[in-house]
């Protein structure tokens, strides 16, 4: 039987981008969300920032930030913003992620209801899942990834 969930379908966008292999960069995000993503100004010298939004699947936009060419910035950041209407408990996730306490944060200030966060180490890339505080639904998920030191 397949599993057409939609935490399912959350857990396998993650698991394609965390077998790209090295730093995330524009075309192996791209194919791994099939999307297009276009560059676009960052206000950050630092950093290059693309985004792209999926035509099918539980994400609405993504947004990929990665570092310019010598900067002293090493980190690459996915992140996948849950489209309206979708609606991933909690609950449902813990079937698909671990969502360890020790890797639990909660801000309360953030508006309009604050944010429990989730953190997880899969390889060599931080998985962070965002959830409303109170109604305990997605509505980010982000993964950190460094470039390596070599």
């Amino acid at each position: 039987m397949t599993d057409t969930s939609q935490a399912y379908a959350i857990r396998a966008s993650v698991d394609r981008l965390l077998t790209a292999v090295g730093p995330f960069d524009p075309s192996t995000v791209a194919a791994a969300c099939a999307t297009e993503l276009r560059e676009i100004l960052c206000s950050n010298a630092f950093m290059r920032e693309f985004t792209g939004s999926p035509s099918i699947g539980p994400f609405e936009t993504l947004t990929l930030r990665i570092p310019r060419p010598y900067s002293p910035a090493s980190l690459h950041l996915a992140a996948l913003t849950v489209r309206a209407g979708v609606v991933v408990r909690e609950d449902e996730l813990r079937g698909y992620f671990a969502m360890p306490r020790k890797g639990m944060a909660l801000e309360p200030h953030v508006p309009p209801e604050g944010v429990v966060s989730f953190r997880e180490e899969i390889g060599d890339t931080a998985v962070f899942l965002d959830l409303r505080a109170k109604s305990r639904t997605l509505t980010t998920v982000a993964l950190h990834r460094h470039a390596s030191s070599d």
